[in-house]
């Protein structure tokens, strides 16, 4: 990944955008020395979306499998550990 400063890009905002589209570079913005954004290619973002889609959905399992987990154990099901809660 390169830096660049948010100065910089705007006056060379053109050649930025052709060496990220057929180069396949990556930037990190600096304003005031401090990282504030990527420049990166659309099929980077789709992956990095994609990423945090799938994120969000193991979330949502690992929650109804622990909500499913804690309703078998509140019934006493074998194998279920039942805690004083």
């Amino acid at each position: 990944m390169e830096f660049v400063t948010n100065t910089e890009l705007r006056k060379t905002l053109g050649q930025h955008l052709s060496q990220v589209r057929f180069g396949g570079k990556r930037f990190l913005i600096y304003r005031h020395k401090t990282e504030v954004a990527a420049l990166v290619s659309v099929r980077d973002l789709d992956r990095l979306e994609e990423f945090d889609r799938k994120s969000v959905r193991q979330k949502e399992l690992e929650y109804l499998m622990r909500a499913d987990a804690w309703e078998r154990a509140k019934r006493g099901e074998p194998g279920m550990v039942r805690r004083g809660y």
